[in-house]
């Protein structure tokens, strides 16, 4: 991503839709310009799944409206010093409460559910 105006302007003086047409805009020329580079994918940065939060319900609705695909990918962390330990623990405290960290096991769970369901269906 080049460039967002996702900014909101304490004067009001810029209406939101206008903002959101800019960021559109924005968004499309990039994919234009990477798509001229040979890059295969545009990548949004994941959406939210927490259902009961609007403002991030809509910017899910912002990427979708692009079109494409949704792909599931885990990223995870294995520490190799005691500070990266540390490091880990901290931040999976901090991060307790977001829907979007999926526990280990339920990653697997989910992988293993969607090797089988791809099995079944070639």
């Amino acid at each position: 991503m080049l460039y967002s105006c996702s900014g909101r302007f304490a004067e009001n003086d810029i209406e939101p839709i206008a903002i959101g047409r800019a960021n559109r805009f924005l968004h499309w020329q990039d994919m234009i310009f990477f798509k001229q580079k040979a890059y295969q994918v545009y990548d949004f940065l994941g959406l939210s799944l927490d259902v009961h939060n609007k403002e991030q319900q809509n910017i899910n609705k912002f990427k979708k409206g692009f079109g494409g695909r949704e792909e599931i990918h885990y990223q995870s962390y294995v520490p190799q010093t005691k500070k990266g330990m540390l490091l880990i623990f901290l931040l999976r405290w901090k991060w307790r409460n977001q829907m979007e960290l999926v526990k280990r096991s339920t990653a697997l769970k989910e992988n293993q559910a969607r090797v089988r369901n791809e099995h079944l269906t070639n």
